[in-house]
């Protein structure tokens, strides 16, 4: 069975009706919400408008994940959360089990770079140690990571050790210093540039003399175990909920209607 999940960080903007939009264009089975403003009750109502498919799923402690869920809430509790992180198992009957792990990392507004890889290597403690805890390393992270894919939280041994290449993700590890750390694939390399995708998931034109114009900083990654149950081009960033578009006529997230975020979409085969 392949699964759809989707992740839309929502610029604290209440955005039913796209939302909604998304969930019946897309058959979406999954959703995670950061800086979402909108009442659990409230987005219920919206997604199940016309039948009872979605469900709500409280968090244990995260307060910048929200999860919404086609499957019963039990089947997808949270096992461990941090503030900024929820680590959820999705263990529906008859289908491997695997974790999810959501997060909103701190912003580039208020964290400088050193201390985005000092998190990124506690984010990435958190998840071996929920992996101990669930027997396996079949886990998929993803959110908004505040970070471009090549920077060094992202790509450090110590942090998340996520790599470009599937082909290099699937030996399992890197050694370093005698320690063996995880690989992740981080396939949101693909959409660094001109490509049939939007180049980022976020636009910013700053006044700096470095100026990357759009970041990919909504990001999922992806352990070697689930490798061959991931297909790349299932992977999007989303441009419109299938009947309006998320874009200014300049081609750039029109953060006066729906949010200054694109929304990521994928699927897995559980």
């Amino acid at each position: 069975m392949k699964i759809k999940i989707a992740f839309w960080n929502l610029n604290q903007k209440d955005l039913r009706k796209p939302i909604y939009n998304l969930a019946i264009n897309h058959a979406i089975d999954i959703f995670f919400f950061a800086e979402c403003t909108l009442s659990p009750a409230d987005l219920l109502k919206t997604l199940n408008a016309f039948s009872a498919d979605y469900h709500y799923s409280k968090p244990i402690g995260c307060e910048k994940i929200e999860t919404f869920t086609r499957f019963p809430s039990q089947y997808i509790l949270p096992i461990k959360e941090t503030p900024r992180m929820s680590i959820r198992r999705l263990n529906l009957p008859n289908h491997i089990d695997l974790l999810i792990a959501v997060a909103h990392l701190h912003s580039k507004q208020h964290w400088r770079d050193k201390s985005q890889f000092i998190d990124c290597v506690k984010v990435s403690r958190t998840i071996r140690e929920a992996e101990k805890m669930a027997g396996h390393a079949r886990t998929i992270l993803l959110g908004d990571l505040n970070m471009h894919p090549f920077e060094d939280g992202m790509v450090s041994a110590s942090g998340l050790n996520g790599t470009m290449s599937r082909q290099i993700a699937s030996r399992g590890y890197r050694t370093l210093d005698q320690e063996h750390y995880q690989f992740f694939y981080n396939p949101m390399w693909n959409f660094l540039g001109d490509s049939d995708q939007p180049p980022g998931s976020f636009y910013y034109n700053s006044s700096e003399e470095i100026n990357y114009y759009w970041s990919v900083f909504d990001q999922m990654l992806i352990r070697p175990a689930l490798l061959d149950r991931f297909d790349s081009n299932d992977l999007k960033i989303l441009t419109s909920d299938g009947e309006d578009s998320f874009l200014t006529k300049n081609q750039i997230p029109n953060r006066n209607s729906y949010s200054d975020h694109l929304p990521i979409l994928f699927s897995i085969e559980i």
